[in-house]
């Protein structure tokens, strides 16, 4: 109702003789208020707020007082900002909205967009990456306060991302890993030191250098793949052949010996040990590593040797 109201109240008055063209005389303030000559159209809207607040706009003798008309008019607009924005519309063009943008507080140079990219440790910033998005968050006018706080939730779920996935192929290789000492027993270590001899003496230092870049020298599941292929290109003279065949798993009679009496001499032979099952399980996988599963089956009590039983 405001313009309106303006307009109405700074309306010309009535000519003398003119009979007022419809003008509604009206008491200031309410009964035995000065009275005035509100102008043709005057709603009751109007003629309620001419007794209340709109009272001051009027003198003692029932005349505007424009003065105090114009000073209500300039509040008015202090109060609503001549530069109010706009509510962005659908079929703004980008001229609009690059005045909506400013008009909202964004700065007007890329080089005063001042954002920091806060990598959480353990992570690499990537600049390039990073200063493309501030164009497109400036040019689309995100405050730089706003997009402060996108970049900073961005980068902890990256790293969330990150380590989870970590976790996850450390889990996953983990598994893989102990599937293969499983599969290989004993001879773990020793089948490794094939595999690894075998890629020395078939591959070229660039091709060696490649496979440890991105670590499928220490993939388990290329580990397996290697082996099958170290059992194909080595003949039976080579002695890494011989090396991977020898039920000692590369060990001679004496060491591997040695590593059957060491076990041997653990506290946890006694049958009423706690740990006595775990190292009753140990004991026939070094056998089973030493002579293979019939010995071990064979019901060859511990205190043996590897000359009386093979």
């Amino acid at each position: 109702m405001g313009f309106k109201l303006f307009r109405l109240l700074m309306a010309p008055e009535p000519e003398d003789g003119g009979g007022g063209g419809g003008a509604v005389d009206i008491h200031i303030g309410g009964e035995g208020g000065p009275i005035a000559q509100l102008p043709e159209g005057s709603t009751d809207a109007v003629r309620a707020a001419v007794n209340g607040p709109l009272k001051n706009f009027f003198d003692n003798e029932g005349k505007i007082n424009t003065a105090n008309v114009l000073e209500s008019y300039i509040n008015v607009q202090k109060v609503m900002g001549q530069d109010k924005v706009l509510a962005p519309r659908e079929d703004w063009g980008d001229d609009q909205w690059t005045s909506f943008y400013k008009g909202i507080g964004q700065v007007e140079k890329i080089e005063d967009y001042v954002i920091k990219n806060n990598v959480p440790e353990g992570l690499t910033a990537n600049d390039e990456m990073f200063s493309e998005l501030m164009k497109v968050a400036h040019t689309n006018g995100v405050l730089p306060h706003q997009f402060q706080k996108i970049s900073d939730k961005f980068n902890e779920m990256t790293k969330t991302h990150i380590d989870t996935t970590k976790t996850n192929g450390d889990t996953a290789f983990a598994t893989e890993v102990n599937k293969l000492k499983e599969e290989w027993g004993q001879g773990y270590e020793n089948t490794l030191n094939v595999i690894d001899s075998t890629l020395v003496k078939f591959s070229s230092e660039d091709e060696l250098a490649e496979l440890k870049k991105f670590g499928l020298d220490k993939d388990p599941i290329i580990q397996r793949l290697l082996k099958r292929v170290a059992d194909g290109l080595l003949s039976e003279d080579d002695p890494l052949f011989k090396q991977a065949q020898t039920k000692t798993f590369g060990k001679t009679p004496e060491q591997a010996q040695a590593s059957l009496s060491e076990h041997m001499a653990k506290p946890e032979k006694a049958t009423r040990h706690p740990g006595h099952a775990v190292w009753q399980s140990q004991y026939i996988e070094i056998l089973e590593s030493i002579h293979g599963k019939s010995a071990a089956n064979g019901g060859v009590s511990p205190g043996g040797n590897i000359a009386t039983m093979r």
